[in-house]
């Protein structure tokens, strides 16, 4: 903290954060999808527009963002060449877009098992690359979504498997039903206490019988 006034300073702070993605442009998966690629100096722009030309070939894409796209294909693309790229998006518009290469698949042979050809988007008005960035952000966040849910179903899966292996433990330390003491039911309980009200009171009827005198003693202390 230095002073840069008498009644004021200036706080120099560390920059603690950092980029994931080293680019101007979030880039995402696109597999699945085509693009078809117009060379220039083969088809020429107006082939570009007009159905299939000589320098036409269909790639299958590999990533896209609202810079440029990736796709597959062992091409001898030279970087710096013209392209006229056409593709269209999931829930959006068709795009035809001139870009140009910027690695060839020599360069990126090394970082991936299949040779792939990037591209980059040049001239590109707002209006196009606006819709590139709301297509990338919706369908992030459609992926996000999928993800979240798959991943939901996989914990609930889980924990039934632990539920169940716990109730499955469970029995075999109780053993076998035959084995287990069972709780009595509600009216064996009633005839077990009736049975031992009627015992008590039979007993308490011979205890008391026999200390009764009998008719003879009586007589018999009466006579002396």
């Amino acid at each position: 903290m230095t002073a840069s006034s008498a009644n004021t300073f200036a706080l120099a702070l560390e920059p603690v954060w950092e980029r994931v993605q080293q680019r101007a442009f979030v880039r995402i998966s696109a597999h699945n999808l085509q693009v078809r690629i117009v060379r220039s100096s083969v088809g020429g722009e107006s082939g570009a527009a007009e159905g299939d030309s000589p320098g036409d070939a269909m790639h299958q894409l590999v990533d896209i963002s609202a810079g440029g796209i990736r796709f597959e294909s062992n091409d001898d693309y030279e970087a710096g060449e013209d392209v006229v790229c056409h593709f269209e998006l999931p829930g959006s518009l068709c795009f035809v877009l001139r870009a140009r290469i910027v690695r060839s698949p020599e360069h990126l042979r090394a970082a991936s098992s299949k040779p792939s050809v990037a591209v980059e988007f040049v001239g590109l008005d707002e209006t196009h690359r606006s819709q590139l960035l709301r297509w990338v952000y919706r369908e992030q966040v459609r992926r996000h979504r999928i993800r979240d849910r798959e991943q939901e179903k996989a914990e609930k899966l889980a924990e039934k498997r632990r539920v169940s292996r716990r109730q499955v433990a469970a029995r075999i330390v109780a053993g076998p039903p035959g084995d287990r003491a069972q709780p009595p039911s509600t009216s064996e309980a009633k005839r077990s206490r009736t049975r031992l009200r009627s015992g008590v009171s039979t007993a308490a009827a011979i205890i008391w019988s026999g200390s009764k005198p009998s008719a003879a003693s009586t007589a018999r202390r009466a006579s002396t």
